[in-house]
């Protein structure tokens, strides 16, 4: 299998797989996937194999770099392309419960945070710093409490490709 050497020197092959496995994954690959995927023995091999993987990726890739956040792994655009392809990036999917969330929003165009924290439970939290990061929503401080605005950008998300609503299947 691609076992890289005693010296952790990448073959053909383990390059090829840390390739194809970070083309195919939107979301950040651990040491233990790594380990799992190569066959390697021990995190120890796993971390040299990664850290010489993305030396030579980021000596490669001009457009993009391979970046570590605690024990993840990730291909990340540079922050000088970021602008130019912006408008091409595909947001990263939302779940049904996100969907539903966002919905209720929708329906109201804007609502207390606390009340969205009534209705989902803490979690809430998450969800709205990832409809903020993806422009969907807006948070602002009125009269005191903090609440959350629907974005004309969520409405794609809501609306069917001729302008008509789907119909959203809500508790509220």
């Amino acid at each position: 299998m691609p076992k890289t050497s005693s010296s952790h020197q990448l073959n053909d092959e383990t390059i090829a797989i840390l390739d194809a496995m970070f083309y195919a994954t939107s979301k950040p690959i651990s040491i233990d996937m790594i380990m799992k995927i190569l066959k390697l023995s021990s995190k120890r091999e796993a971390e040299e194999t990664i850290e010489n993987y993305r030396k030579h990726f980021n000596s490669k890739m001009k457009g993009v770099k391979l970046i570590k956040r605690k024990k993840h792994y990730f291909p990340k655009i540079k922050d000088e392309y970021l602008d130019k392809v912006r408008k091409l990036m595909k947001p990263p999917p939302l779940t049904e419960k996100q969907l539903e969330v966002l919905a209720v929003i929708y329906s109201k165009k804007k609502m207390k945070l606390s009340k969205l924290r009534e209705l989902f439970g803490s979690r809430i939290y998450s969800d709205i710093k990832k409809f903020v990061r993806l422009g969907l929503v807006s948070k602002r401080n009125i009269e005191g409490s903090l609440h959350v605005i629907i974005r004309e950008e969520a409405d794609a998300l809501i609306t069917g490709k001729r302008g008509r609503r789907k119909s959203l299947k809500t508790k509220f």
